[in-house]
This record gives structure tokens, C-alpha cells and sequence, in this order.
């Protein structure tokens, strides 16, 4: 495998979700859309387009209870993580307890051969390894010990790995599927969301941190936000975030890595590609106006040393680096410099509150273009 990324480091992604408000902010922006999501048909679709620990995908559950406490709800996670996985799954047992309507589809595909679900018994030459998890019982305890069970970590660790392909990207070893649903509604949820079985019309697709942010924007659209688009129904919105940096973190950065533009492609450069490229498919497409919003360190208690992830400059210093996307290698020389190092440190210092910005963008699928 080639040389590992720092994004790509589990604990560092713990330990900035741990230590910032990020999906919190994230979701507040996304929970009007879900409340507002169109409920006309039998079943709604929504996919996550990158699960992460679950966080995100357990929110919008939430949500979508609150406001559509009576529908049916098919939602699709993406996640190429055993680890995110487990998370994932580790955190929908209360859910199901509370919206018992409900088909919940965990995948490895990419997004591009996320239509290929159900649809083929092999990807890419590859077999699909299916797992269905039927959830017997009343309550959310004998739903967790169903959802956790010996059977269900053997399918992970068999079959949900990854390895790295000629470029260095991660990939999954099998492509996989689980569906977790509840027994006493398995009949109505089967029979009513049949379309669970072309996933090529989902009314809500949420894209959180989806790229990594120094891809080309050309890369961005073909890998990532155009797969997306052609997954959406008619009137469906694809919600992305990603990071912007902001006045704040660009100054910190220059300190240490003086040529670094970590974040080279915004909103507005994937939508300039986006209208620039041939039709995506036979839609319209809408793209609103790029918005921003910020989230914080969440700084210790007074007095209380951050004993899980060390003193809390060495915290922010990690959460900086994670949140710019710096790889080991470049992390590896400012470690060597310890002149840089140390005025890194100094300029954190110099904020009492660390603020990190992130854009949001949306793209809606119109109407039927007419062949003349």
C-alpha cells in the first residue's frame, strides 16, 4: 500500500469530529431540507454519500422521524471503512426502535456503481457479497445484539476490506452489501419501496467531505459529484460540503508550509466544470448560490487537561492539519524543522478560538430535457 495520507488516518478523523462541531453545524444546515424533502411517493430514498462513523446518517433518521414520522424511509450509506462501518451500524439500533419503517442499506460500492445495486450478482468481475440482518424483538437492546452479532462481524472481517490500487487510491477488496431492516415490517417495506431496487431516484443525496480537497475539480465532478447527480429522481437535491479553509486557517497555514494551497478548487470551480461538461444525463440541473459556515475547537473545561488527545495546542495543531488534508510526508517535514514547528504553535496561540470554514452547495435535478 502506498504511503499512507493523513486524512486517511482513523484516529486522527476521531479526534476531530471529537474535537469539533463540524457535523453538528453540518446537520442544522441539512435538517430543513429533509423537513421540506418532497412525500408524495410511498417510500423515500436518501443516501449518504460517506457515513463516516454514522453521526450524519443517525441525524438525518432523526429528522426524517420528526418530520415524516409515518413513512417509509429507504436510506443508502456509503462507506469503503470497516471501522466507520461497524460504527455505523453500532448506532442504529435506537433508530429502529423509533422508526420502525425503515430499510437501511450499508455499501462499498463506488458511487458510480451504486445504480449496479441489487441489479448484478458481480461487479467489476468481482462477486457481491450480500448480508441481510433481519431484526427480531421489541426493543433496541435485542436490535443491538442483532445487529452486532458474531455472524455480522464475520461478514465485515471477511469480506469488507480495502487495499490500494495502481494509484495509490483505496478500494474495496469485495464489493458488499447489508440491508438491515425489522421483521415485523419487512413485508410492508419490501413491498412498498420496490424501487430499493433500481437505486437510481433518490430524493435526498447528502455529500459530506466526499473529495479530498486537493483533487482536481475536474476529478471532483467525474469521480464524485456527477455519479451523484445522475442517482437523483426528479426534484432531487444533492447537498456537498467541503472545506474552505477561511481567513484564519489559510494565515496558520502559511507559517508552516509557506507554497501550500490546500484548498485549490471551491464551489464555484466544480460548478464552472459542472455547466462546462456535456449534459450529465437527459435533466436539467440547478445549482444554488455557494454558501459558507463555520464550525470551532471545542476547547476543553477550564482547568481539565485533554487527556484523550493530549494538551489541547497539540489537539488544535492536529485538528489543523487534518481539517487542511496534510500527508504524512509533509507532516514528516515540518516535524524536521523544528523551527517551523515551533512557530506553528505560536501562531495557533495567538487564537483564543480556532474556526474552520466549510462551503455548501446544492444541485437539483429538473425536468426531462426534449430531444427535437
Amino acid at each position: 500500500m502506498s504511503e499512507q495520507q493523513f486524512f486517511d488516518d482513523r484516529m486522527r478523523y476521531l479526534a476531530f469530529i471529537e474535537n469539533t462541531n463540524e457535523k453538528s453545524q453540518f446537520c442544522e444546515l441539512v435538517f430543513p431540507y429533509i423537513e421540506r424533502i418532497r412525500c408524495d411517493q410511498t417510500c423515500v430514498k436518501i443516501l449518504d454519500a460517506g457515513t463516516g462513523d454514522g453521526s450524519i446518517t443517525t441525524n438525518i433518521i432523526r429528522a426524517f422521524h420528526n418530520y415524516h414520522p409515518n413513512k417509509l424511509l429507504s436510506i443508502f450509506g456509503k462507506e469503503i471503512s470497516f471501522k466507520d462501518l461497524k460504527s455505523t451500524l453500532n448506532k442504529l439500533s435506537d433508530r429502529f426502535m423509533e422508526h420502525p419503517k425503515m430499510l437501511v442499506t450499508l455499501t462499498n460500492f463506488k458511487f458510480s456503481e451504486i445504480k449496479q445495486l441489487h441489479k448484478s450478482d458481480k461487479i467489476n468481475g468481482k462477486d457481491v457479497k450480500f448480508l441481510e440482518i433481519e431484526l427480531s424483538g421489541c426493543n433496541s437492546y435485542d436490535f443491538q445484539k442483532q445487529i452486532m452479532n458474531a455472524e455480522v462481524i464475520k461478514f465485515i472481517t471477511q469480506f469488507w476490506g480495502i487495499n490500494s490500487n495502481s494509484s495509490g487510491n483505496t478500494q474495496y477488496t469485495n464489493p458488499c452489501v447489508i440491508n438491515v431492516f425489522r421483521k415485523d415490517h419487512s413485508r410492508v417495506v419490501f413491498k412498498k419501496c420496490q424501487n430499493t431496487k433500481m437505486p437510481d431516484n433518490f430524493d435526498l443525496i447528502i455529500a459530506s467531505q466526499a473529495y479530498r480537497s486537493r483533487s482536481t475539480p475536474e476529478r471532483k465532478v467525474s469521480y464524485v459529484i456527477a455519479p451523484l447527480a445522475r442517482l437523483l429522481s426528479d426534484s432531487g437535491e444533492l447537498l456537498i460540503t467541503h472545506s474552505k479553509g477561511g481567513e484564519q486557517i489559510n494565515d496558520i497555514l502559511k507559517v508552516a508550509f509557506k507554497d501550500l494551497n490546500a484548498f485549490p478548487s471551491l464551489a464555484k470551480d466544480l460548478i464552472y466544470h459542472l455547466q462546462k461538461e456535456p449534459k450529465i444525463d437527459n435533466y436539467h440541473y440547478e445549482y444554488s448560490v455557494p454558501s459558507t459556515y463555520q464550525f470551532k475547537f471545542t476547547d476543553t473545561p477550564t482547568g481539565a487537561p485533554s487527556e484523550l488527545f493530549g494538551r489541547e495546542i497539540d489537539a488544535k495543531i492536529e485538528a489543523l492539519l487534518y481539517f487542511s488534508q496534510i500527508t504524512d510526508q509533509e507532516i514528516k517535514t515540518l516535524n524536521r524543522n523544528n523551527e517551523q514547528f515551533l512557530k506553528l504553535r505560536a501562531s495557533i496561540r495567538q487564537y483564543p478560538e480556532l474556526t474552520f470554514i466549510n462551503e455548501f452547495f446544492t444541485i437539483k435535478k429538473l425536468k426531462t430535457i426534449r430531444n427535437h
